[in-house]
This record gives C-alpha cells, sequence and structure tokens, in this order.
C-alpha cells in the first residue's frame, strides 16, 4: 500500500496524455493504467485506476459520458465534476484535510478522499 503524507500543496508532476483529459500519469487515481497496473490500492477497470471505495456519481469518481452524476455533478471526460468545471483537471494535487489526504482538481475543488492517514504523518 503507497501511503502519501500528510503535507499541503503538493503538485503531482504531471503530463497531458490521458483519457481523462487532466493532468495524469500512469497508475494514477483516473489515470490510465500501466500495463493493467495501479499505485497503492487503486484498481484497474476498463483501463483506468480507480479507488474501489469510490461511490459512482461522487464528484472526483469516474464514470461513462451520459452516465448521471449525484447532485448537481456533471459526467466531464469520464470524472463527475461540479457543473462548469471542464477545464479542472481532476486529481491535479492532494492536500491533508484533517488527518486525511484527498484529492483537489486545478481550480482548487476538493474531492475524493485519496488516503486515510494519522495528523502529521
Amino acid at each position: 500500500m503507497l501511503l502519501a503524507a500528510c503535507v499541503n500543496n503538493v503538485d503531482e508532476n504531471a503530463d497531458d496524455d490521458t483519457n481523462s483529459g487532466g493532468m495524469c500519469m500512469l497508475g494514477e487515481q483516473n489515470c490510465e493504467c500501466n500495463n493493467g497496473q495501479c499505485l497503492g490500492d487503486l484498481e484497474c477497470i476498463n483501463g483506468l485506476c480507480v479507488n474501489p471505495n469510490c461511490t459512482p456519481g461522487s464528484e472526483d469518481c469516474p464514470c461513462a459520458d451520459g452516465d448521471l452524476c449525484l447532485g448537481d455533478l456533471e459526467c466531464s471526460n469520464g470524472i463527475c465534476l461540479p457543473p462548469g468545471n471542464d477545464d479542472c483537471a481532476p486529481m491535479a494535487e492532494f492536500h491533508c484535510v484533517d488527518g486525511a489526504v484527498y484529492w483537489f482538481n486545478s481550480c482548487g475543488s476538493q474531492g475524493a478522499l485519496k488516503e486515510d492517514c494519522e495528523t502529521g504523518t
């Protein structure tokens, strides 16, 4: 299991070659699998690395174009995003929030839980 440290303002080193239209590295969440493999506890499903605990339709969780997302979220480039965030790259960075690490998109909106951790680790 890959553990992430609780560190604020950590940017992901990434490129633009991705199925989700955002910034990704092979094997990261919502990015293409790396020869069928994903980082940490992520699972390779339909060629994308996804959090097995991700609730379908939730923000920053995978969806198929045309699928319904929860609340006012919209399925954009295979990821459920808030309306108007089409230009925001999902999973662009992560931050420690209340002792856990959460993904944030490139527009600064908090997304799905990346990792549970103890405060200060």
